[in-house]
């Protein structure tokens, strides 16, 4: 099951086994506290916003306990998640904070919670 995103950002649920996996599946999300808002400027705009808004929708609501806990949220506030052409600077203050998430992540996680 292949989507490219359209349907869901964040399919971690597709790779389980079942309940008594050996090795569960980790995710990591990137999490801003003040995402970027682009207001719309044409129709193609807006309809690319409605479907933005839809698709943030599915996932949240698909995102179930059991996913929440196997997953990994690192902050990125300052960087979108689109932004292919970051700065050296950018580049270790992202990599940084994702090895700050995972390590508090791991310290407190154990397998089969």
């Amino acid at each position: 099951l292949v989507d490219g995103g359209l349907l869901s950002n964040y399919p971690i649920g597709i790779f389980d086994t079942g309940e008594d996996a050996v090795r569960p599946t980790l995710g990591v999300r990137l999490r801003s506290s003040n995402p970027h808002v682009f207001p719309p400027r044409h129709l193609h705009g807006y309809l690319a916003a409605v479907v933005s808004t839809m698709t943030g929708a599915l996932d949240q609501r698909d995102i179930k306990r059991l996913d929440d806990v196997r997953s990994i949220y690192v902050p990125v506030d300052g960087v979108g998640v689109t932004s292919f052409h970051l700065t050296e600077a950018e580049r270790r203050d992202v990599c940084h904070q994702g090895a700050v998430a995972a390590g508090l992540f791991l310290d407190g996680w154990e397998v089969g919670t």
